[in-house]
């Protein structure tokens, strides 16, 4: 696995960012032998935003995970996209 990122702040409060993720996971291995539909590789960006409130550790933000690049061995379920939102407060 492997990622690299970079982020903008605009202002106080915003901050904009873009995520690159690329991961590699072997087929699996069963007493000697490769097991059938496991196995990947991928490649993501994730465009994020987060929001700094007022009060000096509380910020909100948001993350789209998608998918450029896939490849499976057979028949597998792969992701689409994703999405997050959160609250991170320090104390």
């Amino acid at each position: 696995m492997a990622s690299v990122g970079a982020s903008y702040t605009a202002s106080q409060r915003w901050v904009f960012s873009l995520q690159a993720n690329a991961r590699h996971a072997g087929r699996d291995d069963y007493r000697g032998s490769g097991v059938a539909s496991t196995g990947s590789g991928a490649i993501s960006l994730s465009p994020g935003v987060r929001f700094r409130t007022g009060d000096g550790g509380t910020e909100m933000y948001g993350y789209v995970q998608l998918p450029v690049y896939q490849d499976v061995n057979e028949a597998q379920l792969a992701p689409r996209s994703g999405f997050i939102l959160g609250i991170s407060k320090s104390f």
